[in-house]
């Protein structure tokens, strides 16, 4: 479902509210950055697309880019097909896909349509909230990363940079360089072994097997080798 290479501009409300969360948990370096590009692995995108039976509207692919409060949703894309699994068994009606969970709350797109909205859906009881993946980026800002009150200068320099900007989501045959296997560490899962690397642009993506915790895809910055 997905062509090799394919690149996005996102535009509108999308871009500025992930360029909102993006500043709000890197601070002020992000905002010297004039073109923010999150890339994925075309093939791995395209190999999810055929599992699930739908394409993804890049937007919805911003959530699986490497900002660290997307963790708090297991929004992971290499675990999407378990996932969905998983959601049947809880009840999530067929028509959704799930992709990740916040407690009780599953994290999804509809089926039919490439549209750029989340579906919030509780598996608690048969409600469920439907609204733009603007409006869930605000409202995981709203929820986490929320902190003092910017100052007057601050608010211009973010409106100024959220307006020149471009936000790019670019999917293209990673760069594989296969390595021996070797030990690293992460805060939530724990100690792993990193079975594949990949190059993106300046960061270095580690499929790592973490036993119990499944196998995840993190970029190196956010685990440590062991010796």
């Amino acid at each position: 479902m997905t062509d090799l290479p394919r690149s996005h501009l996102i535009e509108g409300a999308a871009k500025r509210a992930y360029l909102a969360l993006i500043a709000a948990e890197r601070g002020s370096d992000v905002v010297a950055t004039p073109e923010i590009v999150v890339s994925f692995d075309a093939e791995a995108v395209a190999g999810v697309e055929r599992e699930l039976g739908l394409r993804f509207d890049p937007a919805i692919l911003l959530l699986f880019s490497d900002a660290d409060v997307f963790g708090m949703y297991d929004l992971d894309l290499a675990q999407l097909p378990s996932l969905r699994d998983e959601a049947a068994e809880a009840g999530v009606p067929a028509s959704l896909v799930p992709l990740g969970r916040d407690g009780h709350e599953w994290i999804c797109v509809e089926r039919r349509a490439a549209a750029a909205r989340i579906v919030v859906y509780p598996d608690d009881d048969q409600s469920r909230t439907s609204l733009p993946v603007a409006d869930w980026l605000d409202e995981v800002v709203e929820r986490h990363l929320h902190g003092s009150e910017p100052t007057d200068a601050e608010r211009r320099a973010l409106e100024a940079w959220m307006a020149k900007a471009t936000l790019e989501v670019r999917l293209a045959a990673a760069e594989r360089t296969p390595r021996s296997p070797y030990r690293v560490k992460h805060p939530k899962f724990g100690e792993g072994v990193v079975q594949r690397e990949e190059q993106s642009g300046a960061d270095t993506k580690l499929e790592i097997d973490f036993g119990e915790a499944g196998v995840r895809v993190l970029l190196s910055r956010f685990v440590e080798r062991l010796p």
